[in-house]
């Protein structure tokens, strides 16, 4: 199964079940105009819901349906929050293997310019990702290992990477190899953790993912640094509870998923879709959004917090370490693909808004 255009190309996948079929076709359709690429969205809705889906008419627009949950079927139990959908994305070079690359993306993200050639970066294992942001800094990642013959339930990894974007090379894909490895997983019981798809990832594939820059997988805790001083990474990915994509509270939630969330409507007037604002799982609670409101008051006033005081340091720590980490990878050669950003090492004024630390723009 290919797409209806050319062999040969970059393809971009999504995956998600009903509730998100109109975010991602907003979002399909703006990779379609800004990358000039197919889009292909596996829409996973389960056994027992085969809820209707609005689909995008776009002829570089491909729906495909149930085809992932199918691959996993008689391997993974159900679990309360990640689908099978989460998994299937490892499984989407197996639907579409004529291609010479295919992007998977979440849907939380903003897309941008795209600056790579991606069909001249040599993926040994078949797969490319970015670092998690989150774990920046940290000399190991602890997390459960998926072979149940050994006798210890964790593994300490050194490099650790998010599973929001993933660039695969589907002529290196394995699946069976895959499947197996996931069926051991599930076996062992190894389900518990926060993250038990990337953490899958991360121990199945140690030592053996290219890493490709952050301009790939701009991650949230990345932004609202200041470290890029002029342009827009290729992929903003907003992975944070609060997407730009959900009816976001008046209080309490980070400014830069509100101002994604404008990008977001402008997306879905583009795509020619009704309002498809979702409730979100979790919301701030009231004694949160009240101690920020708090704070913002007595910060306005020249009152200093603990928690602002606290917020501002490790504000601060996050973008020297994340410095380290691009010049580093700049330096060293360690990205496979191009970050040509401009990166800001000066000091930059903040301000605090009772909840989050911003630059001062």
């Amino acid at each position: 199964m290919v797409g209806p255009s050319s062999r040969g190309a970059l393809a971009c996948a999504l995956v998600c079940d009903h509730k998100l079929s109109a975010p991602a076709g907003a979002l399909a359709k703006r990779l379609t105009q800004l990358w000039l690429v197919d889009v292909h969205i596996f829409i996973e809705r389960g056994l027992k819901t085969r809820a209707k889906v609005t689909e995008i008419q776009d002829e570089r627009i491909t729906y495909h349906y149930e085809k992932l949950f199918e691959t996993t079927w008689d391997i993974l139990p159900d679990h309360p929050r990640f689908t099978r959908a989460a998994w299937g994305r490892l499984f989407i070079p197996e639907f579409l293997p004529l291609y010479d690359r295919l992007l998977y993306l979440d849907v939380d993200i903003i897309p941008g310019p795209l600056n790579n050639d991606f069909s001249c970066i040599d993926l040994p294992f078949g797969l490319g990702m970015v670092r998690d942001a989150a774990h920046l800094g940290k000399k190991t990642v602890t997390v459960n290992r998926s072979d149940p013959t050994l006798s210890t339930s964790q593994i300490e990894l050194s490099d650790y990477f998010n599973s929001g974007v993933i660039l695969f090379d589907p002529s290196k894909w394995n699946s069976d190899w895959l499947r197996a490895k996931l069926k051991q997983h599930s076996e062992s019981g190894m389900l518990t953790s926060q993250y038990p798809d990337q953490d899958f990832i991360n121990t199945v594939f140690d030592g053996k993912i290219s890493e490709l820059s952050a301009n790939m997988n701009f991650q949230l805790p990345l932004m609202g640094l200041g470290l890029i001083a002029s342009g827009m990474p290729s992929i903003s990915h907003y992975t944070s509870a609060l997407k730009p994509f959900h009816v976001l509270p008046k209080r309490g939630a980070p400014e830069l998923v509100c101002d994604a969330a404008k990008e977001f409507e402008d997306m879905r007037v583009e795509a020619g879709l009704g309002d498809f604002a979702i409730v979100p799982n979790h919301k701030p609670k009231g004694i949160f959004v009240l101690k920020g409101l708090m704070r913002k008051f007595l910060e306005d006033r020249g009152i200093s917090t603990r928690k602002s005081r606290e917020l501002r340091h490790q504000w601060h720590e996050r973008r020297r370490t994340a410095h380290r980490y691009l010049d580093a990878g700049i330096k060293d050669g360690v990205f496979l693909d191009k970050f040509d950003f401009v990166i800001d090492t000066s000091d930059i004024s903040t301000r605090f808004n009772g909840f989050e630390i911003l630059p001062d723009t």
